[in-house]
This record gives C-alpha cells, sequence and structure tokens, in this order.
C-alpha cells in the first residue's frame, strides 16, 4: 500500500490535470499545460477590438494633431500675407503721397515760369513805352501769382504777392527805375521756387 509520502511528485492528479477552469469572470477558460504556462482560450476577439480601438484612437490623435498644425500654418501664413500686405500698402501710399508731392512741386514751378514771363513781356512793353500793355502784363502776372500756395519761403511768397497786387506801371514815372523794380519781382520769385 502507497501512502501519500511514497507517491511520485509529478503523478498527482492536479498537475496533469488539462480540465479547462473558468476564470473569476466567467469569460474564458483557462487551460494549464505541462510546462506548466497558463493559457487563455476565448479572448482573441477581445484583443482584436481592442486593437482595432487604439488604432483608431491613434489615427484620431494624429489627425487631430495634423489638422491643428496645418490650422496654425494657415493662420500663420495669413498673418504674414496680411502684415506684408499692410507693408506693400503703407509703401505705396508713401510713394504716390511723393510723387504727388513732386507733381505739385512741378505745377508750382511753372505757374512760377508763367510769372517771371508776364514779368518780362512786362519788362519789354515798358521798354517799347506802351505802358498799357505793361500794366497788363504785370496784373496776369499778378493773378498767376495769387493762385500759388507752394514756396520754398511761403513768407516771402506772401510778400511777394501782395506787392504785385497793388503795383502799378506808371508813364509818369522813370521808366528805368519801374523796369528794376520788376526785374526785382523776378529775381524774387527764383528764390521762391520749390524744390
Amino acid at each position: 500500500m502507497q501512502t501519500p509520502e511514497d507517491s511520485p511528485p509529478n503523478s498527482s492528479p492536479k498537475a496533469e490535470s488539462s480540465s479547462p477552469k473558468a476564470d473569476s469572470r466567467g469569460e474564458a477558460a483557462v487551460e494549464a499545460t505541462q510546462s506548466g504556462t497558463v493559457e487563455r482560450k476565448g479572448n482573441g476577439f477581445m484583443a482584436k477590438v481592442k486593437t482595432f480601438l487604439s488604432a483608431l484612437l491613434l489615427i484620431a490623435i494624429s489627425g487631430g494633431l495634423g489638422y491643428g498644425v496645418g490650422r496654425l500654418q494657415s493662420n500663420l501664413q495669413v498673418k504674414q500675407a496680411r502684415t506684408d500686405k499692410a507693408a506693400a500698402l503703407e509703401n505705396v501710399e508713401t510713394q504716390l503721397s511723393e510723387a504727388n508731392a513732386k507733381v505739385a512741386a512741378a505745377e508750382a514751378r511753372s505757374d512760377y515760369a508763367q510769372v517771371q514771363l508776364r514779368l518780362l513781356e512786362g519788362i519789354d512793353e515798358l521798354e517799347q513805352r506802351n505802358f498799357g500793355n505793361a500794366n497788363t502784363q504785370l496784373r496776369l502776372a499778378s493773378e498767376t501769382l495769387s493762385k500759388i500756395e507752394i514756396s520754398r519761403n511761403p513768407e516771402k511768397l506772401a510778400e511777394l504777392q501782395a506787392e504785385l497786387s497793388t503795383a502799378e506801371i506808371n508813364f509818369a514815372v522813370n521808366p528805368v527805375e519801374q523796369r528794376k523794380l520788376m526785374l526785382g519781382y523776378n529775381e524774387q520769385i527764383d528764390a521762391l521756387l520749390p524744390e
């Protein structure tokens, strides 16, 4: 008769048992193998579902990150384009104002040249003793000068405008003195020309 002490250690009915056992949740069976490892059966579907859900989650996260990065880059590009547009617009406005200033200065120089021409024609009329025509040229020079607003020296321009508006050629006054006066007006205009 064998006693439990005499029986070999590997001959126990529990160690060789290959019958399935249910786990604590009752979902899958556990089987003991001869090597002593435990295998789970019936858990393959859940593993596939978990893998699929993990893949979906990773795709969603990477898609969200990609969208966020793309959106950030496009916002930065839009801001840069707006900044570039504002700078270009400011540059164009500066160039336009400079061009307008140059046009106004050119028009003023043209008007000054017209005044000088009228004064020289007045001097010519004075030389020919045509005092009425000399006065007419002086009036035309005064009218043209009164319209001019641009000058290198606005105070002198205002003084010359006032002086020309009251100036008159008088046949009783020495024509040489009147000629010098008109030449003096002409020289004053040279100092008023805008740059």
